[in-house]
């Protein structure tokens, strides 16, 4: 009877921690996924401040021709003159 005892409380003892060993695992893979939310939303972020960057390098590029237009309105008036 003593010796089926302890075999019960071995195998309990065993199962506790298996137990706590899966909650440990399970808190691990939560912070984890918790991680993968926030890159996510920091992969989001970023691709929108790409969209961004490509809408000012074509704004420069607009700017860049207008500069050009109007230095070559300048010479035009220049040498009209």
């Amino acid at each position: 009877m003593r010796e089926l005892l302890l075999q019960l409380l071995g195998q309990l003892r065993l199962w506790l921690w298996q137990f706590q060993w899966l909650r440990l695992r399970l808190r691990q893979f939560q912070r984890l996924r918790l991680r993968l939310r926030q890159f996510r939303w920091l992969r989001l972020r970023l691709r929108q401040f790409q969209w961004l960057r490509l809408w000012l390098r074509q704004f420069q590029w607009l700017r860049l021709w207008l500069l050009r237009q109007l230095g070559l309105r300048l010479l035009k008036l220049r040498k009209g003159c």
